[in-house]
C-alpha cells in the first residue's frame, strides 16, 4: 500500500470518526448523554441494570449501568470539640501520631482516620460519638458490549456506503 493509498483511506475514517466522536460523547446533549440518562431513569425506577440493543429486533449488544458499591463506615461526630481536642492531646495522642505519620497534609482527614484507629480498638474519644453509615449504592455510568460493525450491519439488512467499505478493508458482502 502506497501512501496514497493510506490517505485515501485515512480521509474518510477520521471525517466519520468526528461525527461519531460528536454523537457519542460523554458529555451532556449528545446520543451518549441521552442513553446515560434513559438507563440511569431506569436504573433508579425500576432497579434494572441492562437492556439488549436491538437492530431489526436481533441483538447486537448490551447497555448496563455501572453502581457504586454500597460502604458502610464508622463517623465519627464531635459533639464538643473542645473535650475532643483536649482528649486527642491527651489520652488519644497516639491515635493523633498514627494520624500525622499517614497523612501530615490532610488534616480534613482527621476524623476518619481517628475513627477507622479509634472504632477498631472500640475506643470512643471525649467530647464524641460514633455513629454507622451506609452510602448507597448509586448509578455511575453506563457500559455497552457487543455492538459489533458486523453484526449491526447484517442486523440492519444495509450495506456499508462503499467508501467506507474501502476504507475500513472490508470484503463485499459485510
Amino acid at each position: 500500500m502506497n501512501k496514497h493509498d493510506l490517505g485515501e483511506r485515512f480521509a474518510p475514517l477520521y471525517a466519520l470518526k468526528k461525527e461519531i466522536d460528536a454523537l457519542v460523547d460523554s458529555k451532556g446533549g449528545t446520543m451518549y448523554g441521552e442513553l446515560r440518562d434513559d438507563m440511569r431513569a431506569l436504573y433508579e425506577e425500576t432497579g434494572a441494570t441492562s437492556r439488549e440493543v436491538n437492530v431489526n429486533g436481533v441483538k447486537v449488544g448490551t447497555v448496563s449501568t455501572v453502581t457504586t458499591k454500597a460502604v458502610t463506615r464508622h463517623v465519627l461526630y464531635p459533639l464538643n470539640t473542645v473535650e475532643f481536642a483536649h482528649w486527642l492531646a491527651t489520652d488519644g495522642i497516639a491515635y493523633f501520631r498514627e494520624f500525622m505519620q499517614k497523612c501530615p497534609r490532610e488534616s480534613r482527614k482527621l476524623l476518619d482516620t481517628c475513627a477507622s484507629s479509634i472504632t477498631t480498638d472500640g475506643v470512643v474519644p471525649d467530647g464524641c460519638e460514633v455513629r454507622m453509615e451506609t452510602e448507597p449504592t448509586r448509578f455511575s455510568h453506563i457500559k455497552v458490549t457487543g455492538c459489533k460493525l458486523p453484526d449491526i450491519i447484517a442486523a440492519s439488512g444495509h450495506e456499508l456506503p462503499d467508501v467506507l467499505r474501502d476504507a475500513l478493508m472490508l470484503p463485499e458482502g459485510e
